[in-house]
């Protein structure tokens, strides 16, 4: 990674550090430090589940997006397969807040597994917490698979559609050419 990012220094701006579940990379710390060492903003993708983790990674991040995947109670363990899954969360939420850093707080949303009013019930949690509301990505479905004991219907090929409108051509073979 490291000579990948010393080659595109003064071409990159920013490093986001996502897939998976980064914080479950114990050397991610190690990772966002080389980063900014070269220069980059260092911006991360997680779920919450290692609010300790992310506490030590704070130093080196700029931003960080939050993902809520249900409301954060019972249905929580549901979606993760997880018990009380949703304290690790909230945990995180309180992290990301009294960081002062940038964030945005986001729910991948299939409208076959949360309700209009499961996504205004997240909303409420994050609003007593002094969040804004999460940003809605649509989960448009291709293959699906059950996940979580089979409690979680999810998306093996994601298209993501966020609030803002953006040109298909822009992730097209011939457009990166």
């Amino acid at each position: 990674m490291r000579d990948f990012l010393e080659e595109r220094v003064g071409f990159l701006e920013a490093v986001v550090f996502s897939g998976g579940e980064p914080l479950a990379q114990r050397a991610l710390p190690l990772a966002l430090e080389e980063s900014k060492g070269l220069g980059y903003l260092a911006g991360l993708h997680t779920a919450g589940i290692y609010p300790e983790r992310l506490i030590a990674c704070l130093p080196f991040l700029d931003w960080i997006g939050l993902d809520i995947k249900a409301p954060l109670d019972k249905r929580y363990d549901l979606v993760t397969g997880v018990r009380n899954s949703a304290k690790g969360i909230l945990r995180s939420l309180e992290v990301v807040l009294a960081s002062g850093l940038a964030f945005q707080i986001r729910t991948t949303w299939d409208r076959e597994v949360l309700s209009e009013g499961d996504m205004e019930e997240i909303d409420d949690v994050l609003r007593s917490y002094g969040a804004p509301p999460t940003i809605r990505q649509v989960c448009r479905r291709g293959d699906v698979y059950a996940q979580g004991g089979g409690a979680l219907i999810a998306c093996l090929i994601r298209r993501i559609e966020p609030r803002a409108t953006v040109s298909r051509d822009c992730c097209s073979p011939a457009a990166r050419a």
